[in-house]
């Protein structure tokens, strides 16, 4: 338990210090301008880079969230069903911020049977690892409410949550109401989702400048990261969400 609070302390502490005092991590994304990205189209062909930035996980990062957000799949079955080949992710989708959709086949490939195969086992132990029956009218919305925002790592939008249920209600017109695949497709469609298999570092534009600044949230992400390899604690991402570390100084003024 000691351990754990200088864990935590010593996160505080630093993302504290990341974000008055200036980070490493700053010159890639955060010091990002506009005048800058410009000249990206000429390096990347269509693509067209503006503040966003895109951090693929690797294959042990991915499997870590998983193991993470479902804690109750057992071990060896969850590494037998996380296929991911992270060198096919170093590159963000082709189509990321408008269409959500990936042009490599073979990257494409992966994803989908990661997808299938980790939902299945999901389903296979759902009292387990959803607190709630696969077959239950209840498990998906569930699942939205409870799970989506472990699994990406953040808290959901309200847009991306009406989605998800407007996509549960596709299904349940597509399936005659069969609650297991209604749910097997929603973890589907979340696992292939950019906001999992992706970090987004975008930032919001500082008034009067033209540089972005890592949200509150988007750092305590970076830092996690850097230090344990996977997403921050949901109680780290709740005091993130409510500004807890905005306007932070753990040295004496001027940072």
């Amino acid at each position: 338990m000691k351990a754990k609070v200088v864990k935590l302390t010593f996160l505080f502490v630093l993302i504290s210090f990341y974000q008055n005092c200036g980070s490493p991590f700053q010159s890639q994304t955060v010091k990002l301008k506009q005048q800058d990205t410009a000249s990206s189209s000429d390096i990347l062909g269509d693509a067209f880079v503006a503040q966003t930035s895109l951090k693929p996980l690797s294959q042990h990062q991915l499997y870590l969230t998983v193991k993470d957000t479902f804690r109750s799949i057992p071990e060896v079955e969850l590494i037998q069903a996380s296929v991911w080949d992270h060198s096919n992710l170093s590159r963000p989708f082709d189509n990321i911020l408008q269409n959500n959709t990936i042009d490599d086949a073979d990257t494409l490939d992966l994803v989908v049977e990661a997808a299938n195969n980790i939902s299945d086992l999901i389903i296979k132990y759902s009292n387990l690892t959803l607190n709630c029956s696969a077959n239950s009218p209840d498990c998906s919305t569930h699942y939205i409410t409870n799970f989506l925002p472990k699994l990406f790592r953040r808290p959901l939008a309200q847009e991306e949550t009406d989605q998800y249920k407007a996509f549960k209600a596709y299904q349940e017109n597509e399936l005659a109401g069969n609650q297991e695949n209604i749910l097997r497709q929603v973890i589907r469609a979340s696992l292939q989702d950019p906001a999992f298999l992706y970090r987004f570092e975008i930032g919001t534009l500082t008034e009067g400048s033209n540089v972005y600044k890592l949200t509150d949230v988007e750092y305590v992400t970076k830092i996690s990261f850097f230090l344990t390899n996977k997403g921050p604690e949901q109680s780290i991402l709740e005091q993130a969400k409510n500004g807890f570390f905005n306007g932070i100084c753990v040295t004496a003024p001027p940072c």
